[in-house]
């Protein structure tokens, strides 16, 4: 079976017309941003802008918030209760539709199912934690359980069989997580957006090139061991957005009834910062 290419790319502002901010010098204030994050490399990029020293290289005194899943992570940026956060694009693309959070595993779990030749509403689905999902397995509460690692390696190693990799069915190389921010937040904070964006950005170039630093990071947060993230399959840091990454989830998306209809995944990016 074809691997496929997780990207994950920065998408605060993607039609960034003014000139790159220069970082912050000792005369700026520093700006608070609440900024929200989650335990696993496709969710942990705030950590790496952070404790690599990137977010206070342009001016952003972070504060950093946890929380558990995609979903949780958009309806709180929803609610006001954060400012900046990372989050899965199915789950972004349902929050810009107005319409009920589902997320980017269950829309590639039903594509999968479609191409295979069952039928996706033949299926009975039910949300677990992830530290969960291998219990509920073991003990036939589920019959099959889409996870992710480290909890991946673990089922594999308590005798679980791989199935199938959904993703691969959507595509070769996908965007599954972006940085996203409330519209008003964004034209109320233009030059603090500019700066962070170009914190992501050099987030980005670091975290692809010092595998090693970022995975001290992610086991000073996670609290997973040194040998469970060596064997980690690591997320590759996109440098620029690609729509077409982040098209073939809309699709899926609303194929299955997450989202009215699909639209362009160049609808979710911030206009120019002028």
């Amino acid at each position: 079976m074809r691997r496929s290419t997780f990207v994950h790319a920065t998408a605060v502002a993607v039609a960034l017309t003014a000139a790159r901010p220069a970082a912050a010098g000792a005369q700026d204030a520093a700006a608070t941003v609440r900024i929200g994050y989650g335990i696993g490399d496709n969710f942990s990029e705030p950590l790496y802008a952070n404790d690599g020293g990137f977010l206070q290289r342009y001016g952003i005194d972070a504060e950093l918030i946890v929380m558990g899943s995609g979903g949780a992570l958009t309806a709180a940026l929803a609610g006001g209760s954060l400012d900046v956060s990372i989050s899965n694009v199915a789950s972004i693309a349902q929050a810009h539709a107005m319409t009920t959070l589902h997320d980017t595993e269950q829309a590639a779990a039903m594509n999968w199912l479609e191409k295979s030749g069952v039928a996706p509403n033949s299926v009975n689905y039910t949300e677990t934690p992830l530290p969960a999902q291998l219990p509920a397995l073991k003990s036939g509460h589920v019959d099959a359980t889409l996870t992710s690692e480290p909890w991946t390696d673990a089922a594999l190693a308590d005798d679980a069989r791989l199935l199938a990799k959904p993703y691969d069915f959507l595509g070769r190389r996908l965007q599954l997580t972006m940085w996203i921010a409330n519209t008003n937040w964004i034209a109320a904070n233009k030059p603090v957006v500019a700066r962070l964006v170009a914190a992501i950005h050099d987030t980005a170039l670091w975290a692809n090139q010092n595998r090693p630093a970022t995975a001290a990071i992610l086991e000073k947060y996670s609290k997973m061991s040194h040998d469970t993230i060596a064997h980690l399959t690591r997320m590759a840091y996109s440098e620029r957005l690609d729509p077409a990454l982040i098209q073939p989830i809309i699709d899926a998306s609303a194929r299955y009834g997450f989202l009215p209809q699909a639209f362009p995944a160049s609808a979710l990016f911030a206009g120019p910062l002028t």
